[in-house]
């Protein structure tokens, strides 16, 4: 994740920084790059090729700011544009280039948290995604799309809505690339899409697509049981 902060006091810049800082450690996002700058001019210079936010300070003087932000979403098609404002009258401007959000000065956490998790989710649904190698040709699925993988014959099978695909892995460094907290490995050969559960006991979980019956671990049981509890709770993170 590499996100952008543009603002020319030095302070509010430090705070939004310190308030990323903080988010992110919350949801547990561990890679990530923040790139500070005081003006578009600056963010011109660095001229950063992939960008997933940029929280900015709207100046209405500053046209030449618009105009920089059109080229990064050219560029950056999925960049979202938070802008950082002293008046709500200001916030006539995003529409010009479809702002995601806008907060007023000063910035208080729990309002920038409140926004911040709207981005990280609709960051995460864009990330949130697996490549396969099937025929030659690299396959992108959802995570969530995904039912369950099992070891076959030393072979790893991934069981989607609408497909199989054979892959050459081993399943804990499948589940290590998986960026959802929706899987739960309930056997050494099996992980399973906890959306996907419709029903257990202490031998199987049942899932929601054709039915399908998935052994568990005696041992995992009780931790599986746990797990799908709390799962509508912390479903994004």
């Amino acid at each position: 994740m590499v996100i952008i902060i543009c603002e020319n006091d030095d302070m509010q810049r430090d705070i939004i920084h310190d308030f990323i800082k903080i988010f992110l450690k919350k949801i547990k996002i561990k890679q990530y790059e923040v790139l500070l700058f005081k003006n578009v001019e600056e963010l011109l210079e660095k001229d950063p090729k992939k960008v997933d936010l940029v929280l900015m300070d709207l100046n209405l003087e500053d046209k030449n700011e618009f105009e920089i932000l059109k080229e990064i979403r050219k560029r950056n098609k999925n960049v979202k544009i938070i802008f950082t404002t002293e008046s709500n009258e200001d916030v006539v401007k995003e529409y010009e280039i479809n702002a995601f959000r806008y907060l007023i000065k000063p910035i208080y956490y729990k309002n920038f948290e409140k926004i911040m998790i709207d981005f990280a989710i609709d960051w995460r649904k864009r990330e949130a995604v697996i490549y396969i190698k099937k025929k030659k040709k690299i396959i992108t699925i959802e995570e969530r799309d995904i039912l369950f993988a099992e070891i076959v014959k030393r072979k790893l099978k991934v069981i989607t809505k609408t497909d199989e695909y054979i892959i050459n892995e081993k399943l804990d460094i499948f589940e290590e690339k998986l960026k959802e907290g929706i899987f739960f490995r309930c056997h050494k050969s099996y992980l399973v899409n906890l959306l996907q559960v419709n029903n257990l006991n202490y031998n199987f979980v049942y899932l929601t697509e054709n039915n399908i019956k998935i052994k568990v671990a005696p041992r995992k049981a009780k931790e599986l049981k746990s797990y799908l509890s709390n799962i509508l709770r912390d479903i994004i993170w």
